[in-house]
């Protein structure tokens, strides 16, 4: 009979061919990230507000917890980004009490 030593060169390849294709799978489409290049897809500038709102801590992870740059170093208090206008004070939704009449003109 042979011993587990024949064995180990196989069963290592197949060990490797398992992980190896475990991961390998089709990219996150509810990724905020584009994978190739590590940054907001091109349509971010008009779809980050909806995803901000959504769920406002998916931007802490690389913004920072106060959304002043983090590991991405940019901060979401920029009053521009390569050529389009941005929020100078910060993210921000529109205030309490905004949709009446006598709080804005």
């Amino acid at each position: 009979m042979p011993s587990i030593k024949n064995y180990f060169p196989l069963l290592v390849g197949a060990a490797f061919i398992i992980f190896a294709g475990a991961g390998c799978s089709s990219t996150n489409n509810q990724s905020l990230i584009n994978p190739d290049t590590g940054k907001h897809a091109g349509n971010w500038y008009t779809a980050h507000r909806a995803a901000f709102l959504a769920d406002q801590s998916l931007c802490v992870e690389c913004h920072g917890t106060d959304l002043h740059g983090g590991m991405s170093g940019v901060s979401c208090f920029s009053a521009a980004f390569n050529g389009l206008t941005c929020h100078a004070n910060g993210p921000s939704g529109h205030p309490a009490g905004w949709s009446d009449p006598t709080s804005h003109g």
